[in-house]
């Protein structure tokens, strides 16, 4: 699974280089609702969106399993993506997580995964400029999804930050809430610390009320072993907690790029 992710990282880093997009000439302001969706509907060309797609379906045939070569080659040759409703399919998976007819939920979600932080990341900088500093959301200020892991901000002195799997923007949030519903009573919302010495830099937030939960990373852990933090691959690294997560009745708050 790392190394996989690792490939689409690096197809990430790759494909942006490529986009034809001043993201500084763009109308990005957090007053707006959901101002990267905004952007994507009124700004972003189709073109823009279908070749990143396109790419992306040829970058798994080589690299993915088997079963991603297989969905990649029928969605390559079918009629799920093209110019004309490529635009439409993207916005309508990250407003109303709908998909798409023939296509398997959990191969889309990593479709849109991998390109939408190519367009969505360097915007999410600039608004990360503009966030108040005492900004508080359960969901991303950037684009409105919400967030796949949490994690303790070294630099600020253990605070807080929730991560979006989407634009792959952060944003600060009490220890104490919930990352899905908000819930602020400590009868319902706690942590469990996992047992294993391996695991130590990672806790998982749970809620009683809406039986969600959410990873957090320490940063300030890490630290200390002389690690860096990245909270997304801290995630897919640790599938074995969302496994006893979901053996306890818990749903996670958002999925990362695999689907858990």
């Amino acid at each position: 699974i790392l190394d996989m992710y690792q490939n689409i990282l690096e197809f990430q880093q790759a494909s942006a280089g490529k986009v034809e997009l001043d993201v500084k000439k763009l109308p990005l302001s957090l007053a707006v609702e959901k101002p990267l969706i905004k952007v994507l509907k009124d700004y972003i060309d189709e073109d823009v969106i279908y070749k990143l797609v396109s790419n992306f379906l040829e970058f798994l045939l080589v690299f993915g399993t088997q079963e991603m070569k297989e969905e990649a080659k029928r969605a390559a040759e079918g009629s799920a993506f093209t110019r004309e409703n490529i635009k439409e399919i993207l916005t309508d998976f990250l407003e109303k997580e709908q998909v798409v007819p023939g296509s398997p939920p959990l191969f889309i979600n990593m479709v849109v995964l991998s390109v939408a932080p190519i367009l969505f990341s360097p915007m999410s900088k600039i608004l990360q400029e503009q966030l108040p500093e005492d900004f508080e959301s359960v969901n991303c200020p950037y684009c409105g999804s919400k967030a796949a892991v949490g994690y303790l901000k070294k630099s600020k002195e253990g605070k807080r930050y929730l991560v979006c799997p989407v634009c792959y923007g952060e944003w600060p949030i009490k220890r104490d809430r919930c990352a899905y519903c908000g819930n602020e009573d400590l009868e319902e919302h706690f942590y469990l610390l996992p047992e294993s010495k391996n695991d130590s830099y990672v806790r998982i937030d749970i809620c009683d009320k809406c039986k969600r939960y959410i990873k957090t990373i320490d940063e300030r852990v890490l630290d200390e072993k002389g690690k860096k933090c990245f909270p997304l691959v801290e995630d897919i690294a640790t599938p074995h907690l969302d496994v006893k997560a979901a053996e306890e009745g818990y749903t996670k708050v958002n999925v990362n790029i695999f689907g858990f």
